[in-house]
């Protein structure tokens, strides 16, 4: 027989919580069994007034005495595992001896049991029968989770089941509506409702404030699998949820990442400061990572390098895989973290015998690259980046482009170096897309139509938020490089490029003020932004006041005569630009790993392949 599979948060493991606090936060994320134990406490408030020890013994005790009720409270906590040991045997027992009396709660229990191979062989048709029951009885839930079970097997009617779960959502239920969404989403209704009946129900039930529709919705405005993708919705839709306490770490870590990337609201680094801590604070792993990271990467403006690893570090330990490969990134490419930290022996972990996964390859590469805990060794090094290359990784792509380019240890090959930068970029690593741009660049004075691919990879980095490619992107459109979109469209990505930081997009901005276009023409202004960007570093800005300079007859400062006498052909920022060394600058692509490694519903470009 075919066993249903219905997904449940497992509870095994609470603890620090009291019973009642416990089933009402899996009860709000939809759990059938939660939802079905907290129900028939729901008139036992004393209970709740005593010791969490003494509640288990007064629930033990009441069973032993025969309160039936009571009996199949005790199976469904066996049955989950909820402040007593997991005993399924001991819970389909239990929930015989209540059946035996005639009680139907059990009978839904039995159903859940014999659905699921809970303490019995599974068997799904015995379920519905106990089931159909519970139903006849007027037991809650018992009509949702046969319908569960009906569109699950294929021994049963999948079309009684829909009709089942639709007949309660057009009742109302609000469970029955998110159920209809959840089994459409699993793939298993999609023969009776189509994507936008699915995202309805789900809307609906959302309008009633069931929490797990809240959450469902805002995932899927901000995934835009179903639906348009609409971060505006997104944030609104995670905003509302903050009541909703047992979602409370992926709640703050959505909140934090949209704040940090600028999703659905303009970029707010404090806020996307603050939602990450608190995601953090809950233990949230994602949220613990990405806090740590914020705090290693931006450690003047938020912390220290020392706070973030140890977040870093928590994470890690609560098995994020993603935290533990970064560390063992940051210890090979950074000689001020202790080879003594405690985090080191994961990285010792990564084997080359007993480990052939991509992105740990990366990191033995790193180790032997550096000289960390072994001798250093540049060509092990480079046979190990060709090896995790070859399975995938992009970031080993890339280093394997630029050592043959750079080597000395290595024979240049120009051929296998645009292949490998080809690879990463295609494999969508953002330095690569914006190393790659340049590369086509430089061939576009014979191929005219290689500036398509300029603009399509510096659009790719954009997409990607890699920061100079927003600047780069701008200057190609002003110097009509590139057929210039819009004003409106150029300034959009000048701004986005400001609100990331890139200091060329302030020339960029200048020369815009300089011109009039899509904003009023102001000289003043436009000087301001190019100084700005001169005294940032921008390589862009020499080149705008060169050309300011020109038109005006005047002089550039003594001091920088010869670097506007250098950086006034556009050739040679090209070249800077190709040849320059970004890794440091941006750090978190060069670190982090593929999209395998964290579900990625709030997770930015750079944490996807």
């Amino acid at each position: 027989m075919s066993k249903a599979k219905v997904s449940q948060t497992s509870l095994e493991g609470v603890d620090g919580e009291d019973i009642r606090q416990a089933l009402g936060e899996l009860a709000m994320r939809g759990n059938f069994f939660a939802r079905k134990t907290a129900e028939l406490l729901k008139n036992r408030d004393y209970l709740f007034s005593l010791s969490r020890g003494k509640v288990i013994r007064a629930i033990r005790k009441e069973s032993l005495a025969g309160d039936l009720e009571i009996q199949t409270v005790y199976a469904w906590l066996c049955l989950l595992g909820l402040f007593v040991e997991r005993d399924l045997e001991k819970a389909f027992a239990l929930a015989q001896e209540s059946y035996a009396k005639n009680n139907l709660e059990a009978a839904y229990l039995l159903g859940v049991c014999h659905a699921n191979g809970f303490g019995t062989p599974s068997d799904s048709r015995k379920a519905s029968l106990y089931l159909e029951e519970a139903i006849k009885g007027g037991v809650t839930d018992a009509d949702l989770f046969l319908a569960v079970i009906m569109v699950s097997a294929p021994d049963l009617k999948p079309e009684d089941g829909f009709a089942l779960l639709n007949a309660a959502a057009e009742r109302g239920d609000s469970f029955a509506m998110c159920l209809l969404f959840s089994l459409f989403e699993s793939g298993l209704i999609g023969n009776f409702i189509d994507e936008d009946g699915a995202v309805l129900w789900l809307e609906k039930a959302a309008a009633t404030e069931f929490p797990e529709a809240v959450i469902s919705l805002a995932r899927v405005y901000y995934d835009g699998d179903l639906v348009d993708k609409n971060y505006v919705k997104a944030y609104k839709t995670y905003s509302k949820a903050l009541k909703f306490k047992a979602y409370d770490g992926e709640i703050h870590y959505a909140l934090g990442k949209m704040n940090q990337y600028g999703n659905g609201i303009p970029v707010n680094k404090e806020l996307a400061k603050m939602y990450l801590k608190q995601s953090a604070d809950k233990t949230y792993s994602p949220g613990m990572f990405d806090y740590g990271l914020l705090l290693y990467e931006n450690n003047e403006k938020f912390g220290d390098e020392e706070t973030g690893l140890k977040y870093i570090l928590r994470a890690g330990e609560r098995g994020n895989e993603t935290a533990r490969r970064f560390f063992g990134r940051a210890l090979a490419n950074d000689d001020s973290i202790s080879k003594n930290h405690r985090l080191y022996p994961w990285v010792l972990l990564v084997n080359r015998d007993e480990n052939d996964d991509p992105d740990d390859l990366y990191v033995l590469g790193c180790l032997y690259e550096n000289g960390v805990s072994v001798n250093k060794n540049i060509m092990k090094a480079f046979s190990i980046f060709l090896d995790s290359a070859n399975a995938g990784n992009r970031i080993a792509m890339y280093k394997v482009a630029f050592t043959y380019l750079y080597s000395n240890e290595i024979e240049i090959d120009m051929d296998l170096h645009n292949y490998w930068l080809k690879k990463a970029a295609d494999a969508n690593y953002p330095l690569a897309q914006y190393k790659l741009a340049f590369l086509y660049l430089k061939r576009s004075t014979l191929f005219s139509e290689q500036l398509k691919k300029v603009e399509t990879y510096l659009t790719m980095a954009c997409d990607n938020n890699f920061p100079k490619a927003f600047g780069m992107l701008s200057f190609l459109y002003i110097t009509k490089t590139l057929k210039s979109p819009s004003a409106k469209k150029v300034l959009s990505v000048i701004n986005r490029g400001i609100e990331l930081e890139d200091d060329s997009c302030y020339a960029c901005l200048g020369k815009m003020y300089l011109e009039g276009r899509g904003v009023k023409k102001s000289v003043e202004q436009g000087l301001n932004y190019l100084d700005l960007a001169k005294r940032k570093g921008s390589l862009l800005s020499y080149y705008f006041l060169s050309e300011r300079y020109d038109e005006t007859g005047e002089s550039p400062p003594p001091e920088d005569e010869e670097n506007f006498e250098i950086l006034s052909d556009k050739e040679v920022i090209f070249n800077n630009e190709y040849h320059g060394d970004y890794e440091e600058k941006f750090k978190s692509s060069m670190l982090n790993v593929s999209s395998d490694s964290i579900k990625v519903t709030f997770i930015p470009a750079e944490m996807k392949k």
